[in-house]
């Protein structure tokens, strides 16, 4: 793999010179490895990948907890069913309906980039969900042997705050684990009100490694300037040997 540091405008009144990490993967490359390193890819460049505080589930470790439970009985209406990428009927209907989806929650994204994303050339597994008989939900999904990357999500705005989202996620662990995966890959967590680290196993990438601290994941999503390294409380917590490697 090949490793780019794209510059970002920098601050020279503060001493900041920002870098974006990013990985151009070759062919022998070995996809699991890239994503171990904490990159994911880009929408439209199935080659290109950048660093990010990734996050997933480790799959041996799946238990799942009274929140997971309350939402699988929330939301044991709906039909869960996954599809090889070529399976699936992808149609003009499809393509529409999550471009309507995505737009409802003003997410921007292009129906170009939507027709992509089903089209298998990265993607390779379809998670689609039913409620009376309805399509309600689309994820796409890449699955080879031993991870799996849970990725896009369209769904229904009536649905929005049913759980659904997070009754998916579930259902790909679920399915990852029985199909012998080691790693469900959940995507970036930004955010105080990120539902991923509910998840089973859940661990997220800090740069070095992989970590489950769950306390210093939450004063990063706390911080919005500076680097890390300058805040005390996050020294703090590095110091105290509670990052559970």
């Amino acid at each position: 793999m090949k490793i780019i540091y794209s510059e970002f405008p920098a601050d020279y009144s503060k001493y900041n010179f920002p870098y974006q990490v990013l990985c151009k993967r070759k062919s022998s490359d070995q996809l699991e490895k890239i994503y171990d390193q904490g990159f994911l890819p880009f929408r439209n460049n199935k080659d290109l990948f950048y660093l990010s505080r990734s996050s997933r589930s480790k799959v041996d470790k799946y238990e799942l907890s009274s929140e997971n439970k309350r939402i699988i009985s929330k939301t044991e209406n709906f039909i869960f069913e996954f599809f090889p990428i070529n399976d699936f009927e992808y149609s003009p209907q499809v393509q529409k309906t999550c471009k309507e989806w995505s737009k409802s929650k003003g997410w921007s994204i292009s129906t170009i980039s939507i027709k992509k994303l089903f089209s298998g050339s990265y993607f390779n597994l379809i998670l689609t969900v039913k409620h009376k008989e309805a399509v309600v939900g689309y994820s796409v999904i890449y699955q080879e042997e031993g991870f799996v990357h849970w990725a896009y999500v369209f769904i229904n705005p009536e649905f929005e705050r049913s759980g659904l989202v997070i009754r998916m996620g579930i259902e790909v662990i679920k399915n990852a684990k029985e199909t012998g995966s080691k790693y469900v890959y959940l995507g970036t967590c930004y955010g105080n009100n990120n539902y991923k680290r509910n998840y089973p196993g859940f661990e997220y990438f800090e740069g070095s490694g992989w970590s489950n601290n769950l306390e210093k994941l939450k004063l990063l999503n706390e911080r919005n300037q500076d680097y890390s390294y300058k805040d005390e409380r996050y020294q703090a917590i590095l110091k105290s040997g509670e990052n559970n490697e």
